[in-house]
């Protein structure tokens, strides 16, 4: 995976992953954390069949995904 120079970048980043079968990409994901210096959130999913789809349809994805971005949008949100 090709990372770019994140020095200059002053955008937040926060991530939300799925089950990662594959460990290189979890290593992707995890050197790319320890890249940017700008990281507010990192979380995994708490269930290990959550997918792609699950982001917007699954039926508990306001407890396990939105609260949490909420949350963290409006704690950033006095600041913008």
């Amino acid at each position: 995976m090709f990372f770019h120079n994140t020095v200059w970048y002053l955008v937040r980043y926060a991530a939300y992953l799925i089950n990662i079968l594959f460990f290189p990409l979890f290593q992707d994901v995890m050197k790319l954390n320890r890249t940017l210096t700008n990281v507010v959130d990192l979380y995994c999913v708490p269930w290990d069949d959550f997918n792609h789809f699950d982001f917007l349809w699954a039926n508990d994805v306001k407890s396990l995904i939105n609260d949490r971005v909420i949350r963290l949008l409006k704690k950033f949100e006095a600041l913008t």
